[in-house]
């Protein structure tokens, strides 16, 4: 609770709240929507990158242990695919960067106005949620294959996503600053 002392001055209680119920009021809050473009862009290329690195331990991998193509119909068919899969993420960014700008800005996008000032909120919803569409597409795709494949779509696209979201979530705290800008909120009694 807000304790005032005397000409109505904050003693203690008058910061925004640090998970949600609190209310920035009406505290205009900048760079949103660059940092959820950028937060797009960053997720489609993060996305790939780490779907190259994956694909290149998994082949260097099979190589180095001569298993060849032994394990094309499981769950390391399935994770081959994934990795592949997400490694092309780029390829289809007209349907990829929208997509991610759109859940940017409906989940972490709609913090900095709840008054949510803690970084640990926007990097959990962004690994949650990069961990779901990434997870998602690539068990569906694998899954097409069968059961196993569709397994090894999933153990491998769950954490592509998951650590591509926390890189997209600390670059949108990088850009809106919802500490700074939210402890920056003027009062006027006029």
């Amino acid at each position: 609770m807000t304790e005032f002392g005397p000409n109505g001055q904050v003693i203690s209680g008058g910061g925004p709240s640090a998970y949600a119920g609190g209310y920035a009021g009406d505290t205009k809050i900048r760079r949103i929507g660059l940092a959820v473009f950028l937060c797009g862009l960053c997720a489609c290329f993060s996305v790939a990158a780490l779907g190259f690195l994956v694909t290149a331990i998994i082949e260097i991998s099979i190589g180095v242990a001569a298993m060849g193509n032994r394990f094309d119909d499981g769950i390391l068919g399935g994770a081959r695919f994934a990795a592949l899969l997400a490694t092309l993420n780029w390829v289809l960014f007209f349907i990829t960067i929208p997509v991610s700008c759109l859940v940017i800005w409906l989940s972490s996008g709609r913090m900095p106005h709840r008054g949510i000032t803690h970084r640990n909120p926007y990097l959990r919803w962004a690994a949650i949620w990069g961990a779901i569409l990434v997870g998602a597409t690539t068990t569906v795709f694998s899954s097409l294959e069968g059961v196993l494949p569709g397994l090894g779509g999933f153990l491998v696209g769950v954490p592509i996503g998951a650590v591509s979201g926390v890189v997209c979530g600390a670059l949108f705290l990088a850009i809106v600053r919802p500490n700074t800008q939210l402890s920056e909120r003027t009062v006027d009694a006029f």
